[in-house]
């Protein structure tokens, strides 16, 4: 249980760190002062930090939830199957429409420059990979 609280909680910073990489929170964890002003590639840094964080976080989740259904095999079959679904649906979305605001920093209405496009198409591509391999890993509950 607590591998889990740990994993949304890993997540939900990731979120947050994606979606706001020049936030006062952020310059004070990577001991940035104030009046430093960061370009693209810094903020790109961050954000590839944050997605790498939220990964860590989704493999916490998956960990409690195996010790969680230990007892039950196909409970733990069919939660990495809906996980690993949710995670092929996001890196789709991510692949398909890099321009989403979904996938912006907040506060950032300029266009999106090629760099960024291609990060989000990267993002999305890893994503449905490592989905695939959680799905393709998972059929080792039914067979214990």
């Amino acid at each position: 249980m607590f591998l889990m609280l740990l994993g949304i909680m890993q997540i939900a910073f990731g979120w947050y760190a994606f979606r706001n990489p020049d936030s006062d929170w952020m310059r004070m964890l990577a001991r940035i002062p104030e009046d430093v002003e960061q370009d693209d590639s810094d903020l790109f840094k961050s954000q590839i930090y944050s997605v790498i964080t939220a990964f860590i976080g989704v493999i916490f989740i998956l960990i409690g939830l195996s010790y969680y259904f230990d007892e039950f095999p196909i409970q733990t079959f069919i939660t990495s199957l809906l996980l690993g679904g949710a995670g092929i649906a996001i890196g789709v979305v991510a692949l398909l429409r890099p321009e989403s605001r979904w996938f912006k920093r907040r506060g950032e209405d300029g266009e999106d420059i090629e760099p960024r496009i291609w990060l989000m198409k990267l993002a999305g591509i890893t994503m449905i990979g490592i989905s695939i391999l959680t799905m393709l890993l998972s059929a080792q509950h039914l067979f214990s």
